[in-house]
């Protein structure tokens, strides 16, 4: 039924277009599907989802980081009734195919690239002037974030009983992460800007992808999104060069304020904390809940960042411990 649904609805977009090729793309870890169309002149991707709020999100996030010359598909036509969008088509290469097998220079150029264009992101307003009111990663963010790791991960996934203990360490952790994400400026955060929704485009490169959950939160957000990728490791000595490299070019756009390497790395491990902990959870959730089971073998990777930053601060010792004796056992 939603099939032909689909094919009465590009039909009438596409006239005397073959729909015979019509396919279903890897869906990501939302409810939403997606379909690419390839025609003789064109590709074109449509967006299969529920006709909610969702969508109008991602509609008017994309027109504005379109206005600001970002590469993101162009909307060429909606149907909110049906919860159905066409869009152009930005390829079928990801970042992490060319991050897992590219030279050394193919690499640094595309963090280049994608590090200039995480400028031009922050560079947005995130006031009503942009006709858009978003979100902030506010305490209630930070806490609902915690609320989903302690009940999908901890709960759900571990078998753990939210003792006294376990809920001070939670609220310990509350207090760290409020406190790290408001000593940097705050500005427009992508929120998943990794390698998977990051593809390699010809012009204007890299096309960016999965902005609906878009937020007002500190600047170091999407420098760990990028560079602790769940996905794709690094070197930390790669890692701190690549930030460096970031930070030369944010204090000359003005977007960052002078400060210390030691201290913009800092505040990127404790962010990358929040991050990190509130994934174990969001992947937690997507096994048990969605039935998507392969996020599962992305978890190691996270608990080793989790881990390595409270090697490297004496002042997490307490996190440190209750990682060892309780998350890895």
């Amino acid at each position: 039924m939603r099939q032909q649904e689909i094919h009465a609805w590009l039909s009438s977009l596409l006239p005397a277009t073959d729909l015979s090729n019509l396919q279903y793309i890897q869906a990501d870890a939302s409810s939403r599907k997606y379909l690419r169309l390839r025609t003789p002149t064109d590709s074109f991707v449509i967006m299969d989802t529920k006709p909610d709020q969702e969508l109008t999100k991602f509609i008017t996030i994309a027109k504005i980081l379109a206005a600001h010359k970002i590469s993101v598909p162009q909307i060429i036509h909606c149907n909110a009734e049906q919860g159905l969008l066409l869009m152009s088509d930005l390829g079928t290469q990801t970042y992490q195919e060319i991050l897992a097998n590219g030279t050394t220079e193919q690499i640094d150029s595309l963090y280049l690239d994608a590090i200039m264009t995480l400028l031009k992101i922050q560079r947005i307003n995130t006031n009503a002037s942009v006709g858009y009111e978003f979100i902030s990663m506010n305490d209630a963010y930070i806490r609902t974030r915690l609320e989903i790791f302690s009940t999908w991960y901890l709960q759900k996934h571990l078998g753990l009983a939210l003792d006294d203990n376990i809920l001070h360490i939670i609220d310990q952790m509350q207090q760290l992460f409020s406190k790290t994400f408001a000593e940097v400026p705050q500005v427009l955060v992508h929120v998943d800007y990794h390698c998977r929704n990051l593809m390699v485009t010809p012009t204007n490169n890299p096309g960016v992808l999965d902005f609906q959950d878009a937020a007002c939160g500190p600047i170091t957000y999407d420098l760990v999104s990028l560079f602790q990728d769940a996905y794709i490791s690094w070197p930390r000595s790669q890692v701190e060069s690549w930030v460096n490299t970031y930070q030369e070019f944010a204090t000359q756009a003005g977007i960052m304020p002078p400060m210390s390497s030691t201290a913009l790395l800092r505040n990127f491990d404790l962010v990358g904390l929040q991050r990190h902990i509130k994934n174990l959870g969001i992947f937690a959730r997507l096994h048990h809940r969605d039935q998507k089971s392969n996020y599962l073998h992305d978890i190691p990777a996270l608990l080793r960042y989790i881990g390595d930053t409270c090697q490297r601060y004496s002042e997490l010792s307490w996190l440190m411990d209750f990682i060892a004796e309780e998350v890895q056992g």
